[in-house]
């Protein structure tokens, strides 16, 4: 079900304030978090809603539907920022330079590369963050590291995509393990900053100070823990139609 803009608007101050009281609660400024509102399945006349005061970043996982919406909003698409948030596959990287300012879930060398190409023949540059798989989970993009002995290998894959000419480094991103208690992700929101610090100790001339972390389940935790992005759906436009 599609919730009016009325309820809509009065969940985007809730989450607003939670993730002050967030940020107050840990010490932190409330006005270095960004709020990314998931539009993912959601229908145009929702974004079209949206106060501008209030959010002006939006995530997409799915190039097609991104396409779709913004041919449906017209000059109305250009009141927002387009991240995208999910896994993309290699053949849709042609699209991006006309969807999307910035990339939370680059998960791979080879698609880097692709955008970086991609970019370079729009004469342009596209901001990403660096997706971490966390667990390990075999079901979930990202490179994988051991905080206690990072790979060689891996980290000469992120010295690689630094270098991209088209592409600007700036953090990482996250999605732990899916539990019922938000508090079972603040161990990976805290390893989240570790890699933070190390990447930055091994890639002096980079900027990592973006983490994007946190979704409805678990943002306040995620901001106590660092997050300047949060990815949030269901708490501004209740739980999508899983059907659709």
């Amino acid at each position: 079900m599609v919730l009016g803009s009325e309820q809509i608007v009065l969940n985007l101050q809730n989450v607003q304030q939670r993730i002050s009281n967030a940020a107050k609660s840990a010490g932190r400024d409330p006005q270095k978090i960004k709020l990314v509102a998931v539009t993912k399945k959601q229908p145009v006349e929702v974004i079209r809603a949206l106060p501008t005061d209030l959010v002006s970043i939006l995530g997409e996982n799915y190039v097609g539907d991104t396409q779709q919406k913004q041919e449906e909003l017209g000059t109305c698409a250009r009141l927002f920022q387009w991240h995208l948030i999910g896994t993309l596959q290699s053949r849709k990287t042609k699209y991006i330079p006309s969807l999307f300012s910035y990339m939370h879930s680059l998960d791979r060398l080879s698609i880097a590369k692709r955008l970086s190409k991609e970019f370079s023949q729009h004469q342009s540059r596209l901001s990403v963050l660096l997706q971490l798989n966390m667990a390990n989970e075999p079901t979930k993009s990202g490179w994988f590291l051991d905080l206690e002995k990072p790979s060689t290998d891996i980290l000469s894959e992120i010295d690689e995509v630094i270098h991209l000419p088209n592409l600007i480094v700036h953090g990482l991103m996250c999605m732990p393990p899916y539990s019922e208690n938000p508090e079972d992700s603040r161990k990976y929101f805290i390893a989240m900053r570790k890699f933070q610090a190390l990447f930055s100790r091994h890639f002096p001339d980079c900027d990592f100070s973006e983490l994007s972390m946190g979704t409805s389940f678990d943002f306040e935790v995620a901001v106590q823990e660092g997050a300047t992005y949060v990815r949030i759906g269901e708490s501004i436009f209740g739980k999508r139609d899983m059907n659709v």
